[in-house]
């Protein structure tokens, strides 16, 4: 097998095993929070979890996977060698905007529904 391939594969397995551990140390707080509460006293704005109840978030993956997607067809029209690392930068320039586009829409939107329930 070739050592790139058993790199990457060690690679995602710890940092698998790296956010499973994240992951379950998080989950083991947040129940405890609500075990040492009594229903009374449980208020769920306090653990402010984001509300993906809001049709805005699916507009998230998809600003990121259409300029992601466009920074690639740019690469393919400029023509660049894949040994220099200008192509891997402006493919990250273009998801970084992406997510930059999509906070810049999440802070308007969160302003006006601010507005609304003034």
């Amino acid at each position: 097998m070739d050592d790139g391939i058993v790199a990457s594969i060690i690679l995602g397995i710890c940092f698998w095993g790296f956010v499973s551990i994240i992951k379950t140390i998080f989950e083991y707080r947040i129940l405890n929070k609500l075990a040492e509460k009594s229903k009374a006293e449980i208020n769920i704005r306090n653990f402010n979890l984001p509300d993906f109840s809001s049709p805005i978030h699916n507009l998230k993956w998809g600003i990121i996977i259409f300029l992601g997607g466009f920074g690639l067809v740019l690469l393919h029209l400029l023509d660049l060698s894949s040994d220099s690392p200008l192509p891997y930068g402006i493919e990250s320039v273009f998801i970084a905007s992406g997510f930059i586009l999509y906070f810049f829409i999440e802070k308007n939107s969160n302003a006006k529904s601010k507005n609304v329930q003034s």
